[in-house]
């Protein structure tokens, strides 16, 4: 691996080719592709190993790796207006002394919009239920100025992924908020996280409507006990007596709070197993979720709101816009939002009918109308997508893509005109 550019153009012929219209107002750009990459410790894992943030100085990209022989760690480093590395690549340092795997980057821009604040979960080894959460702080140079450690509520999981991803983002006034396996923090000037008072459920997004925080969480329901199929069991009581262990049948619940005002739910007669993704432009919000189970594959579907439209969530979303399709996985969907003030863009991963994964996107315009469109779709597997307004009308999307047992990390730029616009 090149400890100058993680993100270029490896072959200069091979990815010279022209951007190419997808619909009147869609363009996607061409892949733009970081060398071989060591393979991370799981290809498994339940949630994006990418993530990228704005700050002053333009986008900087996060990824979880290993190097060498060790364990997984935390990268960061800047992108250029062509969305390749631009100066060093640095490795954060874990909080724990022995070797962790360092999963689920998340990042936004830090108090004062210089730098970045970066979440991620470590734990001791991929079957250990002790997991750490780490919260860091990276100045303009990304040089890390501090690392805090965040005790997780976590029951014994047997696998990394049952523990849920982090989510980093920053408020209208400029405070930094963290989610991270259910704890709350929040860091203004100082760079210090404090506790924000409430706790969360370990599955959640949130986004700032009116720059007060729209909390979106995912609940677990048990509606049944069951016996395995090879398991003897007698029913008595609530429930069956298994001789080998009972199992659960869940459903899940969407809950929404709009701190301090109202709240509202979306409940489902299944389980879902990627809980809704929220943003907001200042104006709307844009709530997105997958309409059933991964395994059954499905729509992923949108209801917009302005603030005077909260207190009809539930009617809305019986009759969502449909943004796209999702093919049937054995792993949860995780779309993702982003917002140049005038138009949402939606990104989410596919499971083809060969068994690999594509990068499907979605325009969502102020005036409601919806494009879908492909971002992603050779034969490579690529998978679990993130997405950055870059500019108006310009967005970066960003995945990891394997083949032929090389993973890499990639990005292609999404324009709303013809032109091209600077990062900055």
């Amino acid at each position: 691996m090149s400890c100058r550019s993680i993100i270029h153009a490896a072959a200069a012929i091979a990815f010279a080719v022209t951007a190419y219209p997808l619909a009147a107002a869609v363009v996607v750009g061409p892949e733009v592709r970081s060398g071989v990459l060591a393979n991370r410790t799981s290809v498994h894992y339940a949630a994006p190993a990418v993530a990228m943030a704005r700050d002053a100085h333009g986008i900087a990209i996060a990824w979880s790796m290993r190097e060498a022989l060790s364990e997984e760690s935390i990268f960061i480093a800047r992108l250029d207006e062509a969305g390749e590395v631009s100066g060093a690549i640095e490795r954060l340092a874990r909080y724990s002394s022995v070797d962790r795997v360092a999963l689920y980057p998340s990042m936004a821009p830090a108090p004062g919009g210089e730098g970045f604040v970066l979440a991620w979960v470590e734990l001791e080894d991929l079957n250990s239920s002790r997991a750490k959460g780490a919260i860091s702080v990276v100045d303009a140079s990304l040089r890390q100025i501090s690392t805090h450690s965040v005790t997780l509520s976590t029951a014994p999981f047997g696998a990394e992924s049952l523990v849920s991803h982090p989510v980093v983002k920053s408020d209208p006034s400029g405070v930094t908020w963290v989610g991270i396996n259910g704890r709350l923090w929040i860091i203004r000037g100082d760079g210090v996280p404090a506790k924000a008072g409430l706790d969360i459920s370990p599955e959640s997004d949130f986004a700032f409507p009116e720059g007060r925080p729209l909390f979106a969480e995912r609940q677990r329901v048990a509606v049944e006990r069951i016996c395995p199929p090879t398991c003897k069991s007698s029913h008595a009581g609530l429930g069956p007596s298994c001789s080998c262990g009972i199992l659960y049948r869940y459903r899940s619940t969407f809950n929404f709070i709009w701190l301090e005002t109202l709240s509202f739910k979306l409940d489902f007669a299944q389980e879902i197993e990627s809980g809704p993704a929220v943003e907001s432009d200042g104006r709307d919000t844009l709530i997105v979720w997958a309409s059933n189970p991964s395994a059954q594959g499905g729509d992923v579907v949108a209801v917009r709101l302005d603030t005077t439209s909260f207190a009809r969530f539930a009617d809305l979303a019986q009759t969502p816009s449909i943004l796209g399709t999702f093919g049937s996985d054995d792993r949860p969907v995780y779309p993702d939002i982003a917002s140049d003030g005038e138009r949402f863009v939606v990104v989410w991963r596919t499971k083809t009918s060969g068994g690999d994964h594509d990068i499907a996107g979605a325009l969502v315009e102020r005036n409601g109308t919806v494009t879908s469109f492909p971002i992603a779709t050779s034969v490579a597997d690529e998978r679990d997508p993130t997405v950055i307004a870059a500019g108006p009308g310009q967005f970066l999307v960003a995945y990891e893509t394997l083949s032929g047992g090389e993973r890499r990390i990639a990005g292609r730029f999404v324009s709303f005109n013809a032109r091209r616009r600077a990062v900055r």
